[in-house]
């Protein structure tokens, strides 16, 4: 292909474009609003060039495909359905890693119900298409698929949450993102503990990574959209938006500022109105469970 930005942008779009076309046909064109038309996803894929939405495309095929409208409990897809959406979920990773959590959910339903057959087939199914990317990239003797020896990996910073909470009471953790990597672990484990459904793991885990990631760009959020089609999470809703604030790290740079920091105030403006999201549903929950304990008393 021509190394064209037309080209490029095109791509991403069409991918876009299908995202729009699953989500429509499962929740309807008004839910599907929130992705379709949330300012965040249109500047990230057709106006930014980010290639994100190939990586969310077979992430959301494989979603919609394994929660089929039939069924109501995870029981129910047939093992064609379970494999089927393995080799989605290992395009997405070939794309981009950030889906491997995700195929270890899949791979835990099956295991849990005995299917241990089902399980190396999904492991191999949602392996095959990273082992295939990875061909052209490594040999016998290095395979680069993980830059770890970039600086801005091991302790490059951008719009960070947790990790800049970390650093006011121990300043050393500044050099060290890798150790990030155990609380998602932690995390990971957790919500395979309890997440009982696709949607419900892939969305906490998302929101978990994003929180805890030293490095943080505006279009990451990007991810969590078409899971928020389905919960209506209103942290994403309002995330989406705020996260714009992002934006002010690369104009300042156009400026000639040589920092890359948030100040105070627009940090807590990016990440306040998630944390305010995901606390009034449970708020919520608490003071009716409250109500209802009352009206038993």
């Amino acid at each position: 292909m021509a190394p064209s930005v037309a080209l490029f942008k095109a791509a991403f779009t069409v991918a876009d474009l299908g995202i729009c076309w699953l989500l429509s046909r499962r929740f309807g064109y008004g839910a599907t609003l929130l992705y379709a038309w949330n300012p965040l996803v249109i500047y990230s894929f057709a106006g930014g060039g980010h290639y994100d939405s190939w990586f969310l495309l077979p992430l959301m095929a494989a979603w919609l495909w394994f929660e089929r409208p039939h069924s109501s409990t995870l029981d129910t897809p047939p093992p064609f359905h379970w494999l089927g959406s393995a080799l989605l979920i290992g395009i997405s990773i070939a794309v981009k890693w950030m889906s491997l959590p995700i195929l270890g959910f899949l791979a835990w339903q099956s295991l849990r119900r005995g299917k241990g057959w089902l399980t190396v087939g999904v492991l191999l199914a949602g392996a095959l298409p990273l082992a295939l990317s990875a061909l052209p990239f490594c040999s016998l003797q290095t395979c680069p698929l993980i830059p770890t020896g970039s600086s801005f990996v091991n302790y490059g910073r951008s719009a960070e949450l947790i990790p800049h909470l970390v650093a006011l009471v121990w300043a050393e953790s500044q050099r060290i993102n890798a150790i990030f990597g155990i609380p998602l672990v932690l995390l990971v484990i957790g919500l395979l503990r309890w997440a009982q459904r696709f949607a419900g793991f892939s969305e906490g885990y998302l929101i978990g990574l994003l929180m805890l990631s030293p490095i943080v760009h505006g279009w990451y959020v990007t991810w969590l959209v078409p899971f928020g089609v389905a919960s209506r999470n209103l942290g994403i809703r309002l995330l989406s938006l705020s996260v714009f604030i992002y934006f002010a790290l690369p104009y300042r740079l156009a400026l000639g500022h040589s920092g890359w920091t948030l100040t105070p105030l627009e940090r807590w403006g990016l990440w306040l109105p998630l944390l305010i999201g995901l606390l009034i549903p449970f708020a919520q929950r608490v003071l009716r469970s409250d109500s209802v304990s009352l009206r038993l008393m």
